[in-house]
């Protein structure tokens, strides 16, 4: 069967359902059930819609059911909303037939909804059904989004639940959210490139038995209360950006073993979880950002990576982000020496948080947004420079001069002005009295004046340049006693006397002049000639008596 909807017309049709169905036109159609069935094994099934715009909403009773390889290319745009009591669309129940698949393409876009996913249901009422392994590829553009319903007893619903393998490439995208797993399959996840949103509120985000690849670019964002990414095989990822969170469990978790490389992955668990991201046999990272809340180290099996444990990071060996990587705000990532981080070609390194540059940091190649800078140090005369982007910030620190030169003090003379010692900084042009610059002074401050002339020019004498002392005139009176004299001559008996010549030619000085010396001489020996006879006499005079 072939159904043509002309473009911007608007049909409304009750049922539709075929063998071989095919849809094409850019109207819309709204009906209450598209289904393509069969129920004989001679006749082959399939279904193709190009363009239109279907809304199928599904009446109390069976879900509508797609079988064969069935296509959704060009802008079809399909949408099932669900009845409360089955899945809203169901792929691959036809039993025998290995031909069902899936394909979305070009722009097409496929909604498997809920009438309202948080009413809970006496049943498991998933979103999207796939049955007979059939397999899921959704590439280009393509999109999927699907809607797992809350239940009232031990069952909820899933949003994509599958037999088979599910391919997500090139720009594709699928968001699906549940009470149960989000995404679910017995086969193999491969994400290359593309977007993936999973979101559960009781169980995991994506749940592979078989292996779940991530590569290419791809960006997927899980969230569970079991592990938010879980396979029963290897679990990699590759080149591509994941974040992941549980709420009772490990983050990422493999049966097998975890591999990361060259890829951006944050992951997130509860306090008393044992990790965030953990393997049953082995975890090997490489050239990868890693994010986790516990405070695991992996023992060696982490090279030229990025670690964090909870808000504290730091770079081992020579790691280069091959994605768009964020240091969120709160966090702090260090740089040890000996280390490197460099943004790869390509890619964008946004700092919301606080890098320590202690080994090497470089962007060349990739493209920095530095919105919260730190490190560096702020001078007297420019403020701090960023180590992440290498831009001045904040404001200036007064107390830290690099430019201190010290000046030793100089007198002044006549000639010049003298200085006292002082320091001066080059930096913010000011001058200090002391060497941690505490106190600050004015250029006026450490000048000296200059010496005046007449202080130059009169020098203090030296002691022995003193002259002479002579006798003033007037100094000669001073000498008259006469009987001065005649004690002189009353003690020249006494032998301690006689050393003395000094005072006898000022004992003569005080006889007036006149101009005669022989008469001086003259009176001075009939004294002496008078004493020696008064003498004689006495001594005569006791002798006879």
């Amino acid at each position: 069967m072939v159904l043509d909807i002309p473009e911007n017309t608007v049909n409304t049709i009750s049922k539709v359902t075929a063998n071989d169905l095919t849809i094409k036109g850019a109207g819309t159609l709204n009906a209450s059930y598209v289904s393509v069935g069969q129920k004989t094994t001679y006749m082959p099934s399939a279904l193709h819609i190009t363009d239109t715009t279907i809304i199928v909403t599904n009446p109390a009773g069976n879900p509508s059911e797609w079988n064969g390889p069935c296509v959704l290319d060009g802008s079809a745009n399909v949408t099932y909303k669900g009845n409360g009591t089955y899945a809203a669309l169901q792929v691959g129940g036809k039993s025998g037939d290995t031909t069902h698949s899936l394909t979305l393409k070009d722009n097409a876009k496929l909604y498997c909804l809920q009438d309202d996913m948080d009413a809970p249901s006496p049943s498991s009422v998933n979103g999207l059904e796939i049955f007979q392994a059939a397999p899921i590829l959704l590439q280009n553009n393509s999109y999927l989004e699907a809607q797992g319903k809350a239940g009232s007893g031990k069952y909820v619903g899933c949003a994509i639940t599958s037999d088979g393998d599910i391919t997500v490439k090139d720009k594709a995208e699928i968001k699906a959210t549940a009470y149960d797993v989000a995404i679910s399959t017995w086969g193999s996840v491969e994400i290359s490139g593309g977007t993936v949103t999973a979101d559960s509120k009781g169980s995991n985000g994506i749940f592979a038995s078989g292996t779940l690849t991530i590569s290419n670019g791809a960006t997927v964002k899980a969230s569970g209360y079991w592990p938010a990414l879980m396979s029963g095989g290897e679990l990699s990822i590759t080149s591509s950006q994941v974040e992941a969170a549980s709420t009772a469990d490990a983050a990422i978790y493999s049966r097998n073993k975890v591999t990361i490389e060259g890829s951006t992955v944050k992951a997130a668990s509860p306090d008393d979880a044992d990790f965030a991201i953990g393997a049953q046999n082995e975890t090997a990272m490489n050239n990868s950002w890693i994010e986790t809340s516990g405070s695991e180290s992996y023992d060696g099996g982490i090279t030229d990576s990025v670690l964090f444990n909870g808000n504290s990071g730091t770079v081992i060996g020579n790691a280069t982000l091959l994605g768009n990587t964020t240091l969120d705000a709160g966090k702090t990532l260090v740089i040890p020496e000996g280390t490197s981080l460099s943004v790869g070609a390509g890619n964008t390194f946004t700092n919301n948080g606080t890098v320590t540059v202690e080994g090497g940091f470089s962007s060349e190649g990739g493209a920095l947004v530095c919105n919260s800078h730190s490190g560096g140090k702020a001078t007297c005369a420019k403020p701090a420079t960023c180590d992440v982007c290498q831009t001045p910030y904040g404001d200036l620190d007064p107390a830290n001069h690099t430019a201190l030169t010290h000046v030793e003090a100089k007198a002044a003379t006549t000639e010049a002005e003298g200085n006292i010692e002082y320091w001066y900084c080059e930096g913010c042009g000011k001058y200090y009295s002391d060497a941690t610059a505490a106190t600050e002074i004015t250029k006026e401050q450490i000048v000296t004046a200059k010496l005046k002339p007449q202080e130059a020019a009169t020098p203090t004498p030296a002691p022995t340049e003193q002259p002479t002392a002579t006798p003033a005139p007037t100094e000669k009176p001073a000498a008259t006693a006469a009987p001065a004299v005649t004690v002189q001559a009353t003690a020249t008996p006494q032998p301690t006397a006689a050393p003395t010549p000094a005072p006898t030619p000022k004992a003569v000085s005080t006889i007036p002049q006149t101009g005669d010396n022989s008469s001086v001489t003259l009176l001075f020996a009939l004294l002496l000639l008078s004493g020696g006879a008064y003498l004689g006499m006495a001594a005569s005079k006791k002798a006879k008596q």
